[in-house]
């Protein structure tokens, strides 16, 4: 899976969280970054914050896009304290599967992504 957030801190304790979990993270801490990793490598999953440093923009949303266009099959779910209504309406558009509000505790985000990924990969 790959951790994108700008904050140091924020992609620390989720990779070191899921890594005990038994999940393989990568993190990235900036958009362009994230596109390079995504290009390079399969993900089943993308945990990204929308707003990245470096940027004018909401970077997170075209992770969130180019993710979908490269890697259809992978669970994304957006994990961010800049959320409303609006943001998460976009945020799905573009092709999130999830959307969790900062701060929220490891376990209701591994929970929420287990739910995805058990959705995306397995067959009923």
């Amino acid at each position: 899976m790959l951790i994108v957030d700008d904050e140091e801190q924020v992609t620390a304790a989720v990779a070191d969280y899921f890594a005990t979990l038994g999940y393989v993270v990568d993190r990235a801490a900036s958009e362009a970054e994230a596109i390079g990793m995504i290009d390079d490598r399969e993900y089943a999953a993308v945990v990204t914050d929308l707003r990245l440093s470096g940027g004018p923009h909401m970077g997170g949303m075209d992770v969130i896009a180019h993710l979908r266009r490269r890697r259809a099959m992978a669970a994304c779910l957006v994990l961010t304290a800049y959320g409303d209504a609006e943001l998460e309406r976009e945020a799905r558009i573009r092709g999130a599967d999830d959307f969790v509000q900062k701060p929220a505790p490891l376990r209701v985000l591994a929970d929420r992504l287990a739910r995805l990924l058990d959705r995306r990969f397995t067959r009923t």
